[in-house]
């Protein structure tokens, strides 16, 4: 089975265009970025990998 079966073209660009529809949703209104402890293990210490500058 070819990944083109299990997801068409079509259905992959629907799921981008929603995707990016729930994103104004989520967060429109938010004007700049908290930080919040680990869900995980509640540390506090941020490494910035993932940060947009």
């Amino acid at each position: 089975m070819k990944e083109i079966e299990i997801r068409p073209q079509e259905l992959m660009q629907r799921y981008v265009e929603l995707s990016a529809k729930d994103t104004e949703v989520c967060f429109s209104g938010v004007e700049e970025r908290r930080d919040s402890p680990c869900v995980a293990c509640g540390s506090t210490d941020i490494a910035e990998e993932f940060f947009i500058s």
